[in-house]
């Protein structure tokens, strides 16, 4: 599903609904990244909600997704366990892979975020998975100051 805006100024908002359509979210995100090779990603979210429900059916496809890109990405996750196991993986399939851990300010419950050249992905993890795509230059601008603001304040790994 799509929401179409004929103004250049307002952003283009896509919703993708379920399993399937969040793979092809995730193809979209990483057929760009293959076309930019230096492109960052950021990545900000919760790690174990995300395994908790849909671990075969989301997180391993987009570990293998992860595996083909050898993009530069910074992550933030909550300092836990489970996201510990995965940085250690994701390591070794990415070198160029970091991550920061949330001191204690709070957690990041049910959702992960990804930014990558105009365009914010913001996944929901809750019993039904969906993600909103929004391509804006503005919009992704701010919220890569808030990931560098976080990224700054993180605790290293």
């Amino acid at each position: 599903k799509a929401i179409h805006n004929f103004d250049p100024e307002k952003p283009t908002i896509k919703i993708a609904e379920g399993i399937q359509e969040v793979r092809e979210t995730y193809n979209t995100l990483f057929s760009y990244l293959k076309h930019h090779p230096s492109e960052e990603l950021l990545i900000y979210g919760s790690l174990q909600d995300a395994v908790q429900n849909f671990r075969t059916s989301v997180i391993d496809y987009f570990y293998e997704a992860m595996s083909r890109s050898k993009n530069p990405i910074r992550e933030i996750g909550n300092d836990d366990s489970e996201t510990r196991q995965y940085y250690r993986r994701s390591a070794r399939l990415n070198p160029h892979h970091q991550l920061r851990m949330i001191r204690n300010d709070g957690v990041f419950s049910q959702a992960d975020n990804m930014l990558y050249g105009n365009t914010l992905i913001i996944f929901s993890f809750k019993k039904e998975i969906f993600a909103i795509t929004i391509e804006s230059a503005g919009i992704t601008e701010t919220y890569r100051t808030f990931f560098n603001m976080a990224w700054h304040a993180g605790k290293v790994v």
